[in-house]
């Protein structure tokens, strides 16, 4: 069955866009004429934060015929402001302008764009990625691939009736593990059944149709994608455990000593990117990718609310401050007993969390 891959929890302008899954006779898309503007954000960090609201089934999933719904919450409440319904399970959905994939027959090839505010449906479009998908927004664009020959599809923001691009795929016999975006590149991660180690692939995005401009195979089949932009690619790489930063021809240009793990989930925040291993979280340079600070015992990489950096860990939130990337706090956070995995954004003044199958917003 189709497998809903990715992040599927966005942050919209004035709402919580949100997807479950169950079965529906017809498509059903009741929308909110509430244009209010978003919750202003705080001026000044929290220093305690406690559960406002929780939705279930708000998390990344496997949709296992099930069907599939959009949902937008105000993101102050919780409660319900508009919902897409389809008759067919639902493949992804990303972007704060919401684009949900859907499954039509065996392949993700119905495209929906809806207003993030409102739920209206903006523009459609029939665009095959495949029997898996996973999709990926940044630079303006999102990119769509999956563990398939049809390979990388990319669509302009926000997407209209004629802006879906030709697929690329760099290798018609790998399967895209992970990819990473910017305003002019695409980086994708292939696995190739014929070669030892993982490759990194990097797409010049800027053509009608994304060109391949370098691919390199690394020496280890566990990479991990940390972070890119228009000239570098960051690649996690274990024994030893190092971040390896590429440039533009795929050469290596520096090497940091960074902590691999068990799993991997990066952020771009404004001035730092943010990395989970899994175990811990580090933020490293926008300039040139070193490292610039741990959290250890984290559950996700950071989030950014008022000009803090905020890492959640075990016990709640580590607070760096940019200037000198000093913690200057540690907001206790009672998750009733998940030690999973958290992945944190931030909606106005609220901190919400994906852990597991829930949404918890945080106030």
């Amino acid at each position: 069955m189709v497998a809903a891959v990715g992040i599927v929890v966005a942050l919209v302008a004035a709402g919580v866009l949100v997807w479950r899954g169950s079965e529906f006779a017809a498509t059903s898309s009741p929308t909110s004429d509430d244009l209010a503007a978003a919750a202003a954000p705080p001026t000044t960090a929290p220093t305690a934060l406690r559960e406002v609201w929780r939705a279930a089934g708000a998390a990344p999933a496997v949709a296992a015929g099930d069907g599939g719904a959009v949902l937008g919450r105000d993101p102050l409440t919780g409660e319900p402001r508009w919902s897409y319904r389809r008759d067919v399970p639902l493949c992804a959905v990303a972007w704060a302008a919401a684009v949900a994939v859907f499954d039509n027959g065996g392949a993700c090839s119905e495209v929906v764009a809806l207003d993030g505010v409102t739920g209206a449906r903006q523009a459609a479009r029939n665009s095959d990625v495949g029997p898996q998908v996973h999709l990926v927004s940044g630079g303006g664009r999102l990119v769509a691939g999956g563990c398939s020959a049809r390979g990388v599809r990319t669509w302009s923001r926000p997407p209209s009736t004629d802006s879906s691009r030709p697929p690329v795929n760099p290798d018609p016999g790998c399967a895209h593990e992970s990819a990473l975006t910017t305003p002019h590149t695409i980086v994708v991660l292939e696995r190739r059944a014929d070669e030892d180690g993982d490759r990194t692939t990097v797409l010049d995005a800027t053509p009608d149709e994304p060109e391949v401009t370098t691919s390199r195979i690394l020496p280890s089949d566990r990479a991990r994608l940390v972070a890119a932009d228009d000239q570098r690619v960051a690649v996690a790489l274990p024994d030893p455990d190092r971040v390896t930063v590429l440039d533009a021809r795929g050469i290596e240009v520096a090497t940091h000593t960074v902590r691999f793990g068990p799993r991997s989930r990066a952020t771009s925040l404004r001035g730092v990117f943010t990395w989970h291993n899994g175990e811990t979280t580090t933020g490293l340079s926008t300039d040139d990718f070193r490292p610039l600070w741990t959290v250890r015992d984290a559950l996700g990489p950071a989030t950014a609310l008022a000009g803090r950096v905020l890492v959640p860990t075990r016990t709640g939130y580590t607070v760096l401050a940019p200037a000198g990337w000093r913690v200057v706090d540690e907001i206790p956070v009672d998750r009733g007993g998940h030690g999973g995995p958290v992945l944190s954004a931030t909606a106005g003044p609220m901190v919400l969390e994906q852990r597991g199958a829930d949404l918890v917003a945080l106030r």
